[in-house]
């Protein structure tokens, strides 16, 4: 097979991890639904998509090596003054209207900052949605917010809110966030990348005989080379760190912000294999930065992951004081920066290096080593690459005569 059909292979078997158009309009029928059970409740709020869900970057998570349901996060905006309420409040306020709810299956369990409501399969896939409970952040806040942003960042601080974060089992606490943001920012750097994919397909399908005959892609369905490509690095990680160790894994938060950053510098019109070995090819550049000192000037002029003092900062894009590297900088956190690298190596070598093997088994071998081996042998491409083996005929018992 070409390198081309290769790069294509992979855009199919990404597509086949993606969130289901069908589960999309679910999971938004249902969040919506909460949302305005919660207004109906009096308790007046909005409510948003937010982390993959809202960049359009899922991927099919993997849980104790096996593919699992996926995870959706939402979050909601409760219109109270952050003085006039606590987080305990909130939390407890929304985890009990819904609770109240009999169309889920079960009542939401808590979590640290959210509650989570799982709901019935769909052809044996099912979702979850994490709902995160919010205020709008107070002024105070915002202020020391703007002061400490760049000035490139600062228009997204006003978006900022404080989510509930229980601490201990009775102790709750205000914690500064910007998922919105976060959107926002995402958005704009993938904005060129979408432009460009829908200019490309406006193209094939205009020179098309029945193009009048092709439905339009959902816009929940578009998928830019650059959420392609970090797909494609969320599911290797997902796959890679369950055989690894799961304690080791980064955070997507850290995935997508490195990939998003980098893809700025980026030609929009790169596929998102090679927009990924680009992306890839920078962040593996950092690598130095856990054995040499920041005093030898090797990194003096590069930006995207700090070493300072002996601790790991990569800068949250919407809130100056969220450090994406912090549990870098704990118990195990060498580990953590070793092992982050560690994997972009096998990345960069073994899947990348995948795509010039001169031969068709060993490069299904690396996507099944890549992606999951029992995912990839199920999929369409499978037959590709290991056709079934021609039938052998019995030799007659017989003469001809």
């Amino acid at each position: 097979m070409s390198i081309e059909q290769r790069k294509m292979d992979i855009v199919r078997l990404i597509k086949d991890l993606d969130l289901p158009h069908s589960m999309y309009e679910n999971a938004v029928d249902k969040y919506e639904a909460l949302g305005k059970r919660l207004n109906d409740n009096g308790l007046e709020c909005d409510i948003y998509p937010q982390g993959s869900f809202a960049t359009g970057t899922v991927v099919r998570p993997i849980k104790n090596g096996e593919d699992a349901n996926y995870d959706l996060d939402t979050v909601v905006v409760v219109h109270q003054d952050k003085a006039d309420t606590s987080a305990e409040s909130i939390k407890k306020t929304v985890g009990d209207i819904i609770a109240e709810c009999k169309r889920y299956k079960k009542s939401p369990t808590e979590y640290d900052t959210c509650w989570t409501i799982d709901f019935a399969d769909e052809n044996g896939v099912g979702f979850n949605i994490d709902v995160v409970p919010c205020v709008p952040e107070d002024d105070s806040t915002l202020t020391r917010l703007k002061e400490k942003s760049s000035p490139q960042t600062i228009s997204y601080v006003e978006q900022s809110v404080a989510i509930t974060k229980k601490t201990t089992l009775t102790t709750y606490e205000w914690s500064t966030n910007n998922p919105l943001g976060y959107k926002e920012w995402f958005d704009e750097i993938n904005s060129p990348f979408l432009k460009f994919s829908r200019d490309q397909r406006k193209i094939m399908f205009e020179s098309r005989a029945d193009a009048a005959e092709i439905e339009e892609i959902p816009s929940d369905e578009e998928r830019s080379s650059l959420q392609i490509a970090i797909q494609i690095l969320k599911r290797h990680r997902d796959v890679y760190f369950s055989r690894l160790n799961s304690d080791l894994k980064p955070i997507s938060a850290i995935i997508t912000t490195l990939a998003a950053t980098v893809a700025k510098n980026a030609d929009v019109n790169l596929h998102p294999v090679d927009l990924l070995a680009f992306i890839v090819e920078e962040i593996t550049s950092y690598a130095g930065l856990d054995i040499y000192f920041e005093s030898t000037g090797e990194y003096e002029q590069r930006s995207l992951i700090l070493k300072h003092r002996g601790e790991w900062i990569l800068n949250n894009p919407v809130n100056p004081e969220d450090n994406l590297l912090d549990s870098w900088n704990q118990s195990n956190g060498e580990q953590k920066a070793k092992a982050f690298f560690g994997w972009l190596k096998v990345i960069k070598e073994n899947f990348m290096g995948a795509f010039i093997l001169n031969d068709d088994s060993r490069f299904f071998s690396a996507m099944c080593e890549s992606f999951g081996n029992d995912f990839v042998n199920q999929s369409e491409i499978r037959k590709s690459y290991c056709p079934p083996p021609k039938p052998v005929f019995p030799a007659k018992p017989w003469r001809e005569t």
